[in-house]
Parts: structure tokens; C-alpha cells; sequence
């Protein structure tokens, strides 16, 4: 949210609610997650059967490993900090990191599932659900192209979620 109050960044796409006041959020919906890893990761390391097989894995965090550990722990998942081999902020390098076969991460289903070189970790492990939201600041209301861009971005996104949520 920092690089939207500070002005690095005109629109951005979270899965938390803005609680700056400057800033403007739409929520677009609500997309499924589930901890996914690569096929060939899952054969070296083994296909957990338990919630505390889960945790012994290795896992790539896409976001705070903290925030994501507590995520884990709240599903039942017991896993430890040290578990979280690879951290970072950019979700699209989470993903090139869980396809090369270092491990494991939350990740949406809709990408997840369209991938046959990766699989969900367990089929019985409930998925979970992520708010979806745009974010820009208040120039939303002066700028054509920040207006455009946002709507645009808007109903593509938001349209997707609609469609993948009618299909579940």
C-alpha cells in the first residue's frame, strides 16, 4: 500500500482492504487457493498424508512468511518459520519458484489447476478463500488514463472471479 500513498505506483491489485484514507478500493470478488507444488518436488520430498506431513515440506512464501505462517498454523497445518526456504513480495516469481520444484506456496487455484506440471499437495486439504481488491489513490477522480486503466482492469479481473466462482 506504500508504493500507492507515495505515489510509486498509480493501481495495484491486494488481498487486503486499504485502511489509508487516501487511498480507493473496489472489491472485485473472491478468488480459491490451495498449497500447490511441482510434480517432481512432491516424488523427491514424498506426498504427505497428514496435516503434519504437510508441514515438513519446504515452502515459498509470495508474501510476509509471518503473515503466512499464521495463515498456515490458523488452517491446521503446524508448520515452523525455517520451513519457509524462499520469500518474496512479487507473486509471479512465487510462482516460477514453485514450477522449477523448490517447494510449496498458497496459490489460486485457477492458476494451480491449469498447470500439469504442478499439483495441489493434498486433494483432501480444504481450499481457502482471498479477497480481491483494486487500489489506487485519489487521482482515480482527475486522470483519464488512471480512470481507464482502473476500470478496465476492473471488469477484467472482476469478471473472471464471477465466471470462476459460477463454475465451483
Amino acid at each position: 500500500m506504500e508504493d500507492l500513498t507515495e505515489r510509486a505506483a498509480d493501481i495495484a491489485v491486494r488481498h487486503v482492504r486499504p485502511e489509508h484514507p487516501d487511498l480507493i478500493a473496489r472489491h472485485l470478488g473472491d478468488y480459491r487457493a490451495s498449497l500447490y507444488a511441482a510434480s517432481d518436488y512432491l516424488e523427491r520430498a514424498g506426498r504427505p498424508r497428514t496435516l503434519s506431513g504437510i508441514s515438513r515440506l519446504d515452502f515459498i512464501a509470495n508474501s510476509e512468511p509471518d503473515r503466512q505462517l499464521q495463515r498456515l498454523h490458523d488452517m491446521g497445518i503446524p508448520v515452523r518459520s525455517e520451513r519457509f526456504v524462499i520469500s518474496n513480495a512479487n507473486g509471479a516469481v512465487a510462482w516460477e519458484h514453485v514450477k522449477a520444484g523448490y517447494g510449496v506456496a498458497l496459490l489460486p487455484e485457477a492458476l494451480g489447476d491449469a498447470d500439469p506440471s504442478v499439483e495441489k499437495v493434498s486433494n483432501d486439504f480444504p481450499s481457502l478463500e482471498f479477497p480481491v481488491w483494486l487500489v489506487t489513490h485519489r487521482e482515480l477522480h482527475t486522470s483519464r488514463r488512471i480512470r481507464i486503466v482502473f476500470d478496465t482492469l476492473a471488469r477484467g479481473i472482476g469478471g473472471r472471479l464471477r465466471r470462476q466462482s459460477r463454475n465451483e
